[in-house]
């Protein structure tokens, strides 16, 4: 019989055995003071897998140029625009599904009558610099968080 109590990750924090010389009376207060200190333990380790995570996308972000080839160091164009979409060989439907707007909207920017918002253009430098999978891996890893 596994005489375990409470065990963090490898580690064996506290055993029945070890529990079972504190003194009755003690044990009542005692018990929720050592589940709480045991929780504390836990998100101490969650926070460092956030942390992690944030160092994971620092440096991708960090070693990445976020200045590709197809947008260079100028402001997006309809032209360039059309070049990220036809480089991931999508549709405008596809395309706009892709970044949550219309196929319209699509059209508007590779057109000139509307030009992206600053977050729609972060993505789009993001799309150009890692295509679609990296734009989906950088998405997970804020969705962990």
């Amino acid at each position: 019989m596994n005489d375990t109590f409470y065990t963090y990750g490898n580690k064996e924090l506290i055993t029945q055995k070890s529990f079972s010389v504190i003194p009755q009376k003690v044990k009542p207060v005692l018990q929720p003071l050592v589940f709480s200190l045991v929780e504390n333990m836990l998100g101490v380790k969650e926070l460092r897998n956030h942390l992690r995570d944030f160092e994971k996308i620092y440096n991708l972000q960090k070693s990445a140029t976020f200045k590709s080839k197809i947008i260079g160091n100028d402001p997006l164009t309809p032209t360039k625009i059309r070049k990220i979409r036809k480089m991931l060989k999508l549709t405008q439907f596809q395309f706009g599904n892709l970044l949550g707007i219309s196929k319209t909207t699509i059209s508007y920017w590779e057109n000139g009558h509307l030009h992206p918002c600053r977050e729609n253009q972060k993505i789009l430098h993001t799309l150009a610099t890692y295509g679609i999978v990296g734009l989906r891996r950088i998405e997970e890893e804020y969705k962990k968080k």
